[in-house]
């Protein structure tokens, strides 16, 4: 379960990386660039956002779960 939790957030990394050094080495501007003119993408910025927020609830949940497990455990251990 860890190895796929890593696994994940390397890919998850590399692309957030890629997609940012392509972000720098395409749209850098010279001295003095005219701003770009952006519209407004409400979609993609909600998109933007859950997108990580799925990701950690995904990876939060089986944590929760194995943690819950070992107290449940540890409280019956203690109760005999």
């Amino acid at each position: 379960m860890h190895t796929a939790i890593l696994w994940a957030c390397a890919i998850v990394a590399v692309i957030v990386f890629g997609v940012m050094v392509h972000s720098i080495a395409t749209f850098r501007g010279g001295p003095g660039p005219a701003p770009a003119g952006f519209r407004l993408a409400i979609l993609r910025e909600v998109i933007w956002a859950l997108v990580p927020i799925a990701i950690f609830i995904g990876a939060a949940l089986p944590a929760v779960r194995i943690v819950g497990a070992a107290a449940d455990v540890s409280v019956a251990k203690a109760v005999e």
